[in-house]
């Protein structure tokens, strides 16, 4: 007996399964995280708003632009996968760039942790600004 669905498409069910189970990263996040690292590479946040132009400063940045995504994304229920991909892109990025600047295996884990929970202190404190309509500094 044939079956209702064609079969390219219970091999890609099994495939995406497989993936997501094993940790498979969709490409679906990387135009928005893309555009998260242009928005916060603005030449504003170091000229105007007088960021320094550091790793610490263009993490400042581009945590601050990805925490405001991510609190939009939150507003969306089926934006929920798009949102946990866009912070492993994020996690990514990051690894890369501290292992780029020389910090080894047995201290990468601990900055990632760190640097995580620097962007979710700064999610808690957006999401209490705009709650109260407060977005002075």
């Amino acid at each position: 007996q044939a079956s209702a669905v064609p079969a390219h498409r219970d091999e890609d069910a099994r495939v995406g399964w497989w993936g997501r189970l094993f940790g498979e990263r969709r490409d679906e996040a990387l135009p928005l995280y893309n555009a998260v690292v242009t928005r916060g590479r603005a030449e504003h946040w170091y000229v105007e708003g007088a960021v320094p132009d550091t790793v610490d400063g263009r993490f400042d940045a581009i945590a601050a632009v990805l925490a405001m995504v991510l609190l939009r994304l939150e507003t969306e229920p089926q934006a929920a996968a798009l949102s946990a991909h866009l912070t492993e892109r994020f996690v990514d990025d990051m690894d890369g760039q501290l292992r780029q600047m020389g910090i080894g295996d047995i201290t990468v884990g601990k900055h990632i942790g760190k640097m995580m929970s620097m962007l979710g202190g700064r999610l808690g404190a957006y999401r209490d600004g705009l709650a109260a309509g407060d977005l002075t500094p």
